[in-house]
């Protein structure tokens, strides 16, 4: 995004703390970022949102892959990439509409958003989670509904269909959430499937005012960064092989907004367990230039970023916007990262430089 452009959204955010409007005896949380300010509404119209998907059984990308899960099975892929079609065009479109609202602050594009988001919380959807891939899933567009609506609050906080919706999103977390509790002993109970379910359930708790979800989402966080070595490298995903660098970035693209999530609201994520997640950040960016350490702890070879450039896409670090807002110059290769640019996700929202502005 253009420095102007980042200069001028940045000029017309929400000054204020944004205090959500919540259900008697729930509890007010902070955003980690300050949303836009309602401006002049325009005409345009909405489209329709598409039918909820309420049931889901999803095709492991892996196939039959051995422990380590590492190399893709194509076939398998297709199937898992057909299967969630119209769930990502779903959030796609949500979030389209609250980025939108982000940029302009056309209350519009904000309604349109709630539009969509009620339809399928009225619609009970993604409520039947058929195995633990659907599950996982389900976290990361249940975390990225989330940042959507967080969005958009300012221009819809009086609409009657709201607290619909903020019901709905802690419903899909805490169900995501109780299935890997009741699964301990599952690594992806402990790795980064945790900690993409225990961003949804802080961001969804934040949207709905739940102080029960938000505390077990920090546990989560917690629970992964506190595991990690001295060196900074997360046990779990050094598992994943000749992915495990790959693993480590992607672990961090939830963990770090999961941090200042839970930072905007008293708890010291960044400093638990004496600054575990800066080790990770450190141990996992130098990798990208230096991936014989990782490499030898993985005991593979780590696979080349795409089109096997020397840095990875923007898409695949999302957490350093919001890392380097907080902590300018820290992490390595931060400089050069910096200018990836494409740091989009749509399970964190969007644009995370139309979120975190320099």
């Amino acid at each position: 995004m253009a420095e102007n452009l980042r200069k001028r959204i940045a000029g017309v955010l929400v000054l204020a703390i944004m205090v959500l409007p919540l259900a008697a005896g729930a509890e007010e949380f902070k955003l980690p970022f300050t949303p836009r300010v309602p401006g002049k509404e325009s005409k345009d119209s909405c489209p329709k949102p598409p039918k909820p998907v309420v049931s889901l059984k999803l095709t492991s990308k892996y196939g039959k892959d051995g422990a380590r899960r590492d190399t893709v099975d194509p076939k398998s892929e297709e199937e898992f990439n057909a299967q969630m079609k119209p769930i990502n065009d779903y959030a796609k479109g949500v979030i389209k509409q609250a980025q939108h609202y982000t940029e302009t602050g056309d209350p519009a594009a904000a309604k349109c958003a709630l539009t969509w988001l009620d339809a399928w919380a009225k619609g009970d959807g993604l409520t039947e989670m058929e195995n633990e891939t659907a599950h996982y899933k389900r976290g990361t567009t249940t975390s990225g509904l989330s940042f959507g609506l967080m969005q958009v609050m300012p221009a819809i906080k009086e609409d009657v269909r709201l607290p619909g919706v903020q019901k709905w999103l802690a419903r899909l977390a805490r169900s995501s959430a109780d299935f890997y509790q009741g699964e301990p002993e599952r690594n992806s109970a402990r790795n980064n499937h945790s900690y993409w379910v225990g961003l949804a359930e802080v961001s969804a708790a934040v949207v709905s005012g739940d102080r029960a979800l938000f505390d077990r989402g920090v546990a989560s966080y917690k629970k992964g960064v506190c595991g990690a070595t001295k060196q900074g490298a997360l046990p779990l995903e050094v598992g994943r092989g000749k992915k495990a660098r790959a693993y480590h970035l992607y672990a961090l693209s939830a963990l770090v907004p999961l941090a200042a999530t839970a930072e905007a609201n008293g708890v010291d994520a960044f400093g638990m367990c004496d600054g575990a997640i800066h080790r990770i950040v450190k141990f996992s960016l130098s990798a990208i230039d230096d991936p014989a350490p990782l490499a030898e702890m993985a005991e593979a070879e780590q696979d080349p970023f795409e089109d096997k450039a020397a840095l990875p896409p923007g898409k695949q670090l999302t957490f350093m916007v919001l890392y380097h807002q907080k902590f300018p110059g820290r992490a390595p290769l931060e400089e050069k990262l910096m200018t990836q640019g494409h740091f989009v996700s749509t399970a964190l929202g969007g644009d995370q430089e139309l979120l975190y502005p320099k």
